[in-house]
């Protein structure tokens, strides 16, 4: 008996009725061979599986007359699995987000997520990083009631990956009037006809939560690396794909005082503002925040991971602010919008891999 195919899965999953996300986890996993399973599929190649699969079918119980295991029925990816700095590096920058980024460019428009990844409470912290999702309400007593209409917003990418800050992001044309953005009420595509739009980024964090650093992602060509791996069928070549910002912008938040009558009712602020021009081509835009190791602080001791051991032995140690001293950094993206440049709806850029 042969398990069931991604695509048989997804399909059981969406015969459910009324709206549904199906959100494919553990995809470092899933596109790669990590814990020798996984379907080793190359995301940087037309489709987005290696002409002849890398993973034979019986390996992981699957029918061989199946020439692709990719199925791109789904809604939602994790891309973000998990709070420690190798998640973050390895997996999330150096694997997930370029096989998110192969697929946006190819018109295959899913939404990125996050997840802590709890499976055990010792071990994996909870509820961080977590999803921003654009919601009718923040009640929690309505919340149940709008399920359906908060899987519509998922499936539509209304939301935010995070540990720690909220990230607003808008795009402007000047040339059409139009503005668009992931909250409710804006819609995630619009046009230019002088090939330049205004993106601003706006972000609020909490003052355990230091950021420094505003990137922005546009039609990104992704890096690939191979390794060779034991897959169940021997050894096979796994590609996997990192990002590189097209956009930088440094920010300095200020201390903004939220409720000046409670004391101590204060976060971070800060607006960063990118003039895309000259654009002959649709985009879609990603943007990231991030804290810089030695510029900003770690979260410890609310995400206590991946702090270093070393010099941090007695109280006054791990109470000194651990600048420089690795920890979990300030990190959220957010799902793209959509820039029309020639008037003909948005069309996707096509693969753009190096090398």
């Amino acid at each position: 008996n042969f398990s069931l195919t991604p695509a048989q899965i997804v399909a059981a999953a969406h015969a459910d009725p009324g709206q549904n996300t199906v959100q494919l986890n553990h995809i470092h996993s899933h596109f790669g061979i990590d814990g020798n399973s996984g379907l080793a599929i190359d995301t940087g190649v037309s489709p987005p599986q290696s002409p002849s699969s890398a993973i034979m079918g019986p390996a992981r119980r699957l029918d061989p007359s199946i020439p692709n295991y990719f199925s791109s029925d789904f809604d939602a990816m994790e891309i973000w699995i998990g709070d420690n700095r190798s998640h973050i590096f390895t997996y999330f920058l150096g694997q997930n987000a370029g096989d998110w980024f192969n697929l946006l460019n190819q018109g295959i428009l899913r939404t990125g997520v996050s997840d802590s990844d709890t499976h055990d409470k010792i071990v994996v912290q909870v509820g961080s990083p977590r999803n921003f999702v654009a919601s009718p309400s923040d009640d929690p007593a309505t919340l149940s009631a709008l399920a359906e209409t908060i899987s519509a917003n998922v499936n539509d990418g209304r939301s935010v990956g995070s540990n720690a800050p909220f990230v607003r992001i808008t795009a402007n044309a000047t040339s059409t009037g139009e503005t668009a953005g992931l909250a409710l009420g804006l819609p995630t595509l619009i046009d230019t006809t002088d090939g330049n739009v205004d993106v601003t980024v706006q972000v609020q964090s909490p003052l355990w939560a230091e950021f420094d650093k505003v990137e922005l992602y546009v039609n990104s060509t992704t890096t690939r690396t191979s390794s060779n791996k034991q897959s169940g069928n021997g050894l096979v070549s796994v590609k996997r794909y990192s990002i590189t910002p097209d956009y930088t912008q440094s920010v300095a938040p200020s201390v903004v005082d939220v409720f000046p009558s409670i004391t101590g009712a204060k976060r971070l602020e800060a607006t960063a503002t990118f003039n895309l021009t000259g654009l002959t081509g649709d985009v879609w835009i990603v943007a990231m925040v991030k804290g810089t190791d030695g510029i900003s602080r770690p979260l410890f001791p609310v995400s206590p991971n991946s702090l270093q051991q070393a010099g941090n032995s007695t109280l006054a140690n791990l109470t000194d602010g651990n600048l420089g001293e690795q920890g979990m950094t300030t990190m959220a993206f957010t799902n793209p919008l959509f820039i029309d440049v020639d008037g003909g709806g948005w069309t996707p850029p096509g693969l753009q891999v190096n090398p």
